[in-house]
C-alpha cells in the first residue's frame, strides 16, 4: 500500500512538473502549443513519476532492513 501511495504522489507531481514546463516554455516562445508537446510531456511525467516513487521505495525498504538488523 506503501508504495501505491508513493507512486500516486510522485506521478502527479512530476507529470505536473512536466507539463507546466511545456506551457512555459510556449509562453516564452510565444508559440501555440500543439498535441505532441503535451503528450510527450504527460508520458515523461508518468514515467520520472514512477521511477521517483519506486526509487524512494526501495531505499526506504533498505534503511528499514538495516535499521531492524542493527537492533537484533
Amino acid at each position: 500500500m506503501q508504495l501505491i501511495k508513493q507512486l500516486v504522489i510522485w506521478i502527479v507531481v512530476m507529470t505536473v512538473i512536466s507539463i507546466v514546463g511545456v506551457v512555459a516554455f510556449h509562453i516564452v516562445q510565444d508559440k501555440m502549443i500543439k498535441e505532441m508537446p503535451m503528450i510527450m510531456a504527460a508520458i515523461n511525467g508518468l514515467v520520472m513519476g514512477f521511477a521517483i516513487g519506486l526509487v524512494r521505495y526501495l531505499k526506504q525498504r533498505r534503511a528499514e532492513a538495516a535499521k531492524s538488523e542493527q537492533s537484533a
